[in-house]
């Protein structure tokens, strides 16, 4: 039986391992709210991310959103057990990577205060051609630098795309030297106090090949994806 605290159910229709299916607003609103249900229950044990609940019904969201959600997590185990990161709540009892390898990304374990990288350091789309900011994104996923989305790119100057449901974001289409191409950018932390909020925190980076399509993204550490490159066959 799900916890009496908990309000509507929380469900979203289709697969979840489609990015696309993570780019629709109002699926974006449902998933930070499980997110948020979820995070309640995420502690630290030794080291590794576990929860004190066993299946989606204990706090009323669906069992492919828990299933898809604690897969994510379990992914960012497998790198802690590799010693590529390390985990620990901040002063706002929101989950950071402190550690990343070998790089620590705190100044202080008590406070876990990240020092900020100066803004004519971050990437600016703002002004870039469409070609351009393909090029940038395509870059930095194969970098795949980790750390948070707001200490790469200058997340400030984007003009973001809002409805109020939990999506904030910027998308493009079109064709280079001949081949289609579109992205889509999340700024998961838009409605936070800061841009820099644990949300934007980058947990992965994979590929989805399709017989039409290929799309690379990198997501958050709970899955959602705060970039997606498609690339169009």
């Amino acid at each position: 039986m799900a916890h009496s605290k908990y309000g509507d159910f929380l469900s979203i229709n289709g697969d979840l391992n489609n990015p696309e299916l993570l780019m629709i607003s109002e699926n974006v609103g449902i998933y930070n709210e499980a997110v948020e249900r979820m995070n309640e229950h995420l502690i630290i044990n030794n080291g590794k991310l576990q929860w004190d609940i066993l299946k989606g019904q204990d706090i009323n969201i669906s069992e492919e959103i828990f299933i898809y959600m604690t897969t994510n997590y379990n992914h960012l185990n497998e790198r802690i057990d590799m010693n590529e990161v390390m985990v620990a709540f901040d002063n706002n009892s929101q989950l950071r990577i402190i550690l990343e390898n070998g790089v620590s990304k705190k100044d202080d374990i008590i406070k876990l205060k990240y020092v900020p990288i100066p803004v004519d350091e971050l990437i600016d789309l703002d002004g870039l051609s469409f070609s351009e900011i393909i090029d940038v994104l395509i870059e930095f996923y194969d970098l795949n630098n980790g750390g948070n989305l707001a200490y790469h790119f200058d997340l400030y100057s984007v003009n973001w795309n809002t409805n109020g449901m939990g999506d904030a974001s910027i998308s493009g289409y079109g064709t280079i030297n001949g081949t289609e191409y579109s992205y889509y950018m999340c700024n998961a932390c838009y409605y936070q106090d800061s841009y820099d909020c644990w949300a934007n925190e980058i947990g992965s980076s994979s590929s989805t090949d399709y017989a039409d399509r290929t799309h690379y993204y990198i997501k958050n550490i709970a899955g959602l994806p705060l970039i997606t490159i498609t690339e169009y066959k």
